[in-house]
């Protein structure tokens, strides 16, 4: 069977951190058949202003490279909200003038921009794909009674197999004490949920700490906030790859998540898993359609610190739970969101649409 030329639109996967990047950058090395991105947006180390200032070049270098490289079938990330879909149509135009078959990857949903875009026009649009990749049941079903009918298809984001290779789930006692939150330091991610929880654990598990992965716009805002409260034991390490970034994992006993960001599927709770640890989370995007709660950890519709006190407390101290957790998310992730399998089931489909 020949390769098909694959050309994918993502923010640079050197320079730029968020969901989309790692997502790529963690698939790269398993893709069989050919592919190439094609980076969009800002670049950290060339200019810092926004990616829409890029937009213009970014349509130029886009459409020469499908000019002169032919791909075989154009994948394209954006976000549903109202930037991402004026940014990824004019994508899709460009494409389909070429004659491109294109599918797309929607990582998040904007609910008010949902509500309030015009249904027939977006039908329209997005009917001119080939297929549609999903991460939330919820967001499938909101296309569905827009009357898309194209396929649309469900799709994870993934563990890095790399990143857990030397991990034993067997070295999980079961004990709590340091607690984790990852992600991208910026409002909505429930940051500030988390340290106040954190804040009154402490009050009854002195011994506790916190670590802090990440880096984003409200980062000097959450060091204020931590000084300004005098709360002792809370690391912020900014942005960590590679071994750093499995250390902080493996060093680590309770994953706290309360986003109330549109997500798609964050990485960062499926890492968590991987590396055993219990979670905190919201169902937010497609974590509702995978996350046994209890079993997993908790989901909670709550956005009260007070709440998640009492949850995390309730768990803590019982170290035989905690480990069977632990065992169960490990494989769990072992099974459903290793990047080798993410990427071969996302070659399958793109395949798959260039013979529709």
């Amino acid at each position: 069977m020949n390769m098909i030329k694959i050309l994918i639109n993502t923010p640079d996967i050197k320079h730029i951190g968020g969901g989309v990047t790692n997502l790529y950058k963690s698939l790269k090395p398993y893709w069989t058949e050919d592919v190439r991105y094609n980076y969009i947006g800002k670049r950290i180390d060339i200019c810092s202003k926004i990616g829409v200032l890029w937009l213009p070049l970014d349509i130029v270098k886009y459409s020469v490279i499908i000019w002169k490289w032919r791909p075989d079938a154009v994948l394209l990330n954006p976000t549903f909200d109202r930037s991402g879909m004026i940014r990824d149509l004019i994508f899709l135009r460009v494409a389909l003038m070429f004659k491109c078959k294109v599918s797309i990857m929607f990582h998040g949903c904007d609910e008010y921009y949902a509500k309030r875009v015009n249904k027939d026009r977006m039908r329209k649009l997005l009917d001119r794909t080939q297929c549609i990749l999903s991460l939330s049941r919820n967001f499938t079903a909101m296309l569905r009674s827009w009357g898309i009918t194209v396929p649309v298809l469900p799709i994870t984001t993934k563990v890095d197999d790399s990143l857990v290779a030397d991990f034993d789930v067997e070295t999980r006692k079961g004990d709590v004490r340091t607690f984790l939150f990852l992600g991208r330091i910026v409002k909505g991610k429930g940051l500030y949920e988390t340290i106040e929880t954190f804040a009154k654990i402490k009050v009854s598990h002195p011994d506790i700490r916190l670590k802090i992965v990440g880096d984003g716009s409200e980062l000097p805002k959450i060091r204020k906030y931590i000084a300004q409260r005098h709360i002792p034991d809370i690391d912020l390490t900014g942005q960590i790859e590679g071994h750093d970034l499995a250390e902080a994992f493996k060093t680590s006993d309770f994953f706290i998540l309360p986003t109330f960001h549109y997500e798609g599927l964050p990485n960062a709770v499926l890492e968590a898993m991987a590396f055993g640890l219990p979670v905190l989370t919201r169902p937010m995007g497609g974590i509702p359609d995978f996350f046994e709660d209890g079993k997993m950890g908790i989901l909670t519709d709550s956005d009260n610190s007070d709440e998640y006190c009492r949850l995390i407390e309730g768990m803590m101290d019982d170290r035989d739970r905690i480990r069977r957790i632990s065992i169960y998310n490990h494989e769990y992730a072992k099974t459903h969101f290793m990047a080798s399998k993410v990427a071969e089931k996302m070659e399958g489909y793109i395949r798959m649409s260039t013979t529709i």
